[in-house]
């Protein structure tokens, strides 16, 4: 199931506020922020809105994977333990040469050195110190330059799990989030072109049940 973020650009209308976009300079938040639009865009004045951070720069993630051993594939009710997996993530938009955002594999923040390229509405995303920064020349995205192991769920045969096999209560691990964003803050005039929000998609990977000791 694909995981959604966000991320949100405090742009501005001043032409001279040719500030690099990053979350030290304080007109970058991420990863989730909700915006709240006092006055819209196109109401014949600056639009006006207030962001919000709703979490930290990190995100959870889930692992509800359960296998049954070998030795026990014929009995009438088997029973399952927590399998661990590791994830291998990817997101689409690579190589878009629309209007929209565009994610990319390099560092995009504006180099002030260096009047063009600016890379407005470019960014870089890492997830647990990896980067998403190589395509496979088959899928619209980027993949992530690492794994993220995620370990089994803990004492299934207690907690339960459902008739497909998931359990009720999965392991978590929470992994930091970076976002690196081009452009400077005065290029991002309206509230629309500000918020950025996508979906990471996992390919998951499966580990294998424990070894049973004497």
């Amino acid at each position: 199931m694909p995981l959604a973020y966000g991320f949100v650009v405090r742009g501005s209308i001043d032409s001279n506020d040719t500030n690099q976009v990053s979350v030290d300079n304080g007109n970058l938040i991420v990863p989730n922020a909700k915006v709240h639009v006092t006055v819209p865009s196109g109401t014949g004045g600056p639009a006006k809105y207030e962001l919000q951070t709703i979490s930290e720069h990190s995100i959870p993630i889930r692992n509800y994977s359960t296998d049954v051993r070998e030795e026990d594939m014929e009995k009438e009710n088997p029973p399952r333990e927590g399998l661990p997996v590791e994830l291998k993530p990817f997101i689409s938009g690579y190589g878009s040469d629309t209007h929209h955002w565009k994610v990319v594999e390099y560092d995009p923040t504006w180099d002030e050195s260096v009047s063009s390229p600016t890379h407005f509405k470019e960014y870089q995303m890492g997830i647990d110190e990896y980067i998403f920064s190589y395509s496979d020349g088959i899928n619209d995205g980027l993949w992530l330059n690492g794994t993220i192991a995620l370990d089994a769920p803990e004492d299934v045969q207690t907690h339960g799990y459902t008739a497909a096999g998931t359990a009720l209560i999965p392991s978590e691990k929470y992994v930091p989030v970076d976002v690196k964003v081009g452009g400077m803050q005065s290029e991002y005039k309206q509230v629309e072109e500000s918020l950025k929000v996508g979906s990471i998609f996992w390919q998951i990977i499966p580990g294998e049940l424990p070894e049973i000791t004497p």
